[in-house]
């Protein structure tokens, strides 16, 4: 069971038998971890110590099994470090391996990809790497090998017969993150979704207050197609502020340990609630439309223009983040 089975990379650790390996301050690690709604255990072995230890807390967070592990590890089995070399032609070589890489641990056709972890590749001017999952700083030592600067870890990448760079491994996880491309990265599309949503609250926030005044119209000619318009903006705003108001307990998976609401299957209240993106995709076109109409008309005033088209383009990019993540129709 403590033999390695698999590996992405002949220089990385890989899979035991029901293990993850590691080396670490000098020594073969092997390790196995287990989490869910309210617990975390975590089970880390040194064979050629004959040594182990099995922590489990009642709080769904690695963090004190991660100190402990280092602590201890740090204080019986300090190892002398010896700085990476790197080798010729770093520099050069450091920006082809800047990007997005996702973890395949989903299928990329369904509404799960919403919860897709990545890893964001960034290259530094001094030609080393830096990588969002962990600290530090990566050299290259070897083709399509990195170490980091401190001598603690291993990333190794993987290239097409023409060079191109497809995936990363890391010894910290033996799994593979295909490269993606940089509009796959949640650095841009969670903003810009909350972008998006803060425009919708401020065309409510600004039509209500607009009716607690009185009513008073800024309309330079208004006409019924220019009160239809409104009101396909309004309903828009408000169907697209209730579906991501049921959205942010996905997007954003609590710190205590919360499951994923997506992870045993379809909830039925979000079965139901991906009609709302339905909806408000048609209404999106039909605001586009009313954006390039009203200008051609000359609909409201200057200001009250210029609110429509960023309501209709704040639409438009909403509904390009929901298809990108499956949330555009029933794909579950």
């Amino acid at each position: 069971m403590h033999r390695q089975h698999f590996t992405q990379d002949p220089r990385l650790p890989g899979l035991a038998y029901g293990f993850l390996e590691e080396y670490t301050h000098g020594k073969r690690a092997l390790m196995q971890q287990g989490e869910g709604l309210g617990f975390a255990n975590w089970l880390h072995l040194l064979p050629e110590e004959h040594l182990g230890f099995f922590i489990s807390t009642n709080r769904r967070d690695f963090s004190l099994h991660e100190a402990f592990t280092r602590a201890f590890l740090d204080r019986y089995f300090t190892a002398s470090i010896v700085p990476p070399e790197p080798m010729a032609g770093y520099r050069e070589r450091a920006p082809r391996y800047a990007g997005v890489y996702q973890f395949l641990s989903f299928d990329p056709r369904m509404v799960e990809k919403v919860n897709a972890e990545e890893v964001v590749i960034r290259a530094n001017r001094d030609g080393t790497l830096s990588a969002s999952s962990t600290p530090g700083r990566w050299v290259e030592t070897e083709p399509l090998l990195f170490c980091r600067l401190d001598g603690e870890g291993l990333m190794a990448f993987r290239a097409d017969a023409s060079g191109r760079i497809t995936d990363l491994y890391t010894d910290h996880w033996p799994w593979d993150y295909p490269k993606r491309h940089w509009y796959d990265a949640k650095g841009l599309r969670l903003p810009l979704l909350a972008a998006s949503v803060l425009v919708f609250l401020a065309s409510l926030v600004i039509w209500l207050a607009g009716r607690l005044a009185g009513g008073r119209r800024t309309a330079v000619s208004p006409d019924r197609l220019a009160r239809i318009a409104r009101m396909a903006a309004l309903a828009l705003s408000l169907l697209n502020v209730l579906f991501a108001a049921l959205l942010v307990p996905i997007l954003v998976v609590d710190s205590q340990g919360g499951d994923v609401v997506t992870l045993y299957g379809m909830p039925p209240w979000l079965t139901s609630a991906l009609a709302i993106p339905l909806v408000t995709t048609a209404l999106t076109v039909a605001v586009v439309i009313f954006a390039i109409m009203a200008w051609r008309r000359g609909f409201w005033s200057l200001a009250g223009r210029i609110q429509y088209s960023i309501l209709a383009a704040s639409a438009a990019a909403f509904a390009w983040s929901l298809a990108y993540i499956n949330m555009l129709g029933f794909h579950y």
